[in-house]
């Protein structure tokens, strides 16, 4: 941790790696390369608030729409404080998901093959803009929102923007 960002602290130390961490709720969420979630919500130590959430390696973790949101390319892991979560299967056929974003009223994850997920509640995805994924692009897309407009990133090249998450 720092308070300057030129001077850190380390809280926690572990052979396991850690992938990422996002902070809401008043809470800092970690994941690790095994799968497990480590959790702080002051200066103190990290705790793992659950062992196993029922998901492999999370490709993202973000705090959307009032609660903590990980993936993979077979699960998403919800929760609202942190320490409890629920598990929803990724929407078959999508290839890995590679992270996610909330803006107007809408979540979307970005994939393998070009591919944009979109879902309202978080159960129901589909792939609105199939054509993205048609040869040759065939690169990973990463989203993000910001400003009114989601952005794409695809390949080395390519960037995508929608105003509603659907129309790329």
């Amino acid at each position: 941790t720092s308070e300057d960002l030129a001077s850190w602290t380390s809280r926690y130390s572990n052979s396991v790696s850690i992938l990422g961490a996002c902070f809401g709720a008043g809470t800092f969420i970690a994941t690790r390369a095994d799968g497990t979630l480590l959790a702080i919500s002051d200066a103190g130590s990290w705790h793992d608030p659950q062992q196993n959430v029922g998901t492999a390696v999370l490709n993202d973790l973000a705090f959307l729409n009032g609660q903590f949101v990980g993936l993979n390319y077979e699960r998403f892991i919800w929760s609202s404080n942190g320490i409890a979560w629920t598990t929803t299967p990724a929407p078959t056929n999508t290839g890995n998901l590679f992270n996610i974003t909330y803006g107007e009223g809408r979540y979307v994850a970005g994939g393998e093959l070009r591919m944009v997920w979109t879902s309202t509640n978080g159960l129901d995805w589909i792939n609105p803009s199939t054509n993205l994924s048609s040869y040759p692009y065939s690169s990973d897309v990463r989203v993000a929102y910001g400003n009114g407009v989601f952005v794409g990133a695809a390949g080395y090249r390519d960037i995508l923007t929608s105003d509603d998450g659907v129309d790329w």
